[in-house]
C-alpha cells in the first residue's frame, strides 16, 4: 500500500504488547519487500538505556521516546 513504516506496541502490562510482534514484524517485512527496509517503530514506554539496544535487537529502526517521563539528562542520553 506504500507504507514506509509500522509502529508495534511492545508495552506488555497495560497495552498487552510484545517485543516477539516487533521481531515477527521484522520478519515479515523482511519477507514480503525484499531489498526495502520499511521503518520499524517501538512504541512503548522506554526509561531505560538498555531498552534502546533491546528494540535495536528486536528489529526496531525507531524508537518512541515520551520526553514528559524522561528527566532531561536521560532524555539527552537516549537521544
Amino acid at each position: 500500500g506504500g507504507a514506509t513504516g509500522i509502529s508495534v506496541l511492545t508495552e506488555e502490562n497495560y497495552f498487552l504488547g510484545s517485543l516477539e510482534w516487533m521481531r515477527d514484524v521484522r520478519t515479515l517485512l523482511t519477507e514480503l519487500l525484499p531489498g526495502e527496509r520499511p521503518s520499524v517503530l517501538r512504541k512503548d514506554f522506554l526509561v531505560e538505556p538498555y531498552e534502546l539496544v533491546q528494540a535495536r535487537a528486536y528489529g526496531a529502526d525507531n524508537v518512541l521516546l515520551i520526553v514528559a517521563l524522561l528527566e532531561l539528562e536521560l532524555l539527552k542520553d537516549l537521544i
